[in-house]
This record gives C-alpha cells, structure tokens and sequence, in this order.
C-alpha cells in the first residue's frame, strides 16, 4: 500500500506542473541524456538569469499534469529522460534562444518539442522560434519603420531652408573678403 504521504506529494507535484503548463508562455521539453551534474547546474543558473526554470520531471507525473491541463498530443513526447523549460511570463523567444544557443556547445541534449501559448509544437517549430527577433527587436524595427518617412520628411522639408543658410554663409564669406 502506498504512503499517503508520498501520494500527497506527488499530487501537490502534479497540480504545480499542470498549473506551470497552463500558464508559462511557452514550455520546450528537451531529451536529458549525457549532462554531467556542472552543466546541468551551469544551464539551471543561465536560464534562471532570465526567469526561466528548467527541471527533470518524471513523465508519469508529467503525462497526468498534461492532462489536467488540458494538453492533449503531448504524449509521444513523454518517452525517456525528458527536462523541461518554463518560460513563465519570459519572452518565448528568450527561452528558445538560451536553450538553443547551450546545445550549441552541449550535443548531448537534444529539442523534443514543446508547448506554445497552449499549443503542442515540434523540435522544428521550437528552433524556428529560436531564430527569431526578441520581442525587443521586433518593437525596435517597428518603431524605426515608422521613424523612417518621419525622418526623409523632415530632411527633405529642411532642404530649402539648409540651402538658402549656406548661400548666405557664402555671401557673407565674399562680403569679408572683399572688405
């Protein structure tokens, strides 16, 4: 018979999961093979910098949280040692783009998939998010194309008056010269 105690644990364990998978903007799940324990703990510190957490989470706890959740399609994930990344309110992309750029130097992780805003995404779809511009760029590049005509406006309504100032500063040099 099982302690009650334990199943009371792992129930609270589940009810937190499901709660993280309801509400983290995205969630990349990630084959957790060959890691030592220093770069598990280097990852771990890098991606909390950014408020985003990473943990190893059994798969039956993981399978009944995704279920209470609501997610459905997550299962053929759920095979082998899974780690996962929450997001919380960070920027997807953020949390994309710290995980891709640690595999970059650690081969033996490997992207499975993820959730995105509710919706179950591939290893494909997790590293095209990777590739994108943070949502910082992305309102940078918008705010600069609407700056750009503001900008040509002003140069070109300047024109005139930048042309007749420098004519004036010629005269004025001739004046002197002359005198």
């Amino acid at each position: 018979m099982p302690n009650a105690a334990i199943l009371a644990a792992k129930a609270e364990t589940v009810e937190q999961l499901s709660r993280r998978l309801r509400e983290s903007r995205a969630v990349i799940m990630l084959e957790f093979r060959g890691l030592t324990g220093a770069e598990s703990t280097a990852l771990r510190a890098d991606l909390r910098r950014q408020g985003v957490e990473f943990r190893v989470i059994k798969n039956t706890l993981t399978r009944r949280a995704a279920a209470a959740a609501g997610l459905d399609g997550l299962e053929p994930l759920l095979e082998g040692p899974n780690a996962y990344v929450f997001s919380g309110e960070t920027d997807p992309v953020m949390a994309a783009k710290l995980v891709n750029d640690f595999l970059r130097t650690h081969k033996s992780l490997a992207i499975k998939g993820g959730v995105l805003e509710g919706r179950i995404i591939d290893a494909a779809s997790v590293q095209r998010l990777a590739t994108l511009p943070s949502r910082e760029q992305l309102l940078a590049q918008v705010a600069a194309g609407f700056a750009a005509p503001l900008r040509s406006m002003a140069s070109v309504l300047a024109a005139p008056l930048r042309g007749f100032a420098t004519q004036l500063h010629g005269l004025l040099d001739q004046r002197q010269a002359a005198a």
